[in-house]
């Protein structure tokens, strides 16, 4: 990685089924309110499950707080989801995109 300071690079890989391979790197900052520790490590194991609606409400509660990732961390999600990781990852920090 030669910009330190891109810590979240997407890869859409099929358009058909609309999925998208992520990469956050150490030290990516992600409002939880945006999206959960728990919807994270779900998309790591590769599993598209949608939160309900009080997971999404009892987020809400978190607004503003930033998690850190402490390690690299790789997965699999929709293109929603990958929507919502930029979204969540800190206005400082820097997004690359692939699209194939």
């Amino acid at each position: 990685m030669s910009n330190p300071n891109i810590k979240l690079v997407i890869r859409f890989t099929n358009a058909t089924n609309s999925t998208a391979h992520f990469m956050l790197y150490k030290g990516a900052q992600l409002d939880a309110s945006i999206i959960s520790p728990q919807e994270l490590i779900a998309m790591n194991d590769g599993v598209t499950t949608e939160i309900t609606m009080e997971e999404r409400l009892s987020n809400q509660v978190l607004k503003g707080v930033m998690g850190e990732c402490i390690k690299d961390f790789k997965g699999k999600c929709s293109v929603q989801k990958a929507v919502e990781l930029i979204r969540a990852l800190n206005h400082k920090q820097e997004v690359k995109l692939y699209i194939q």
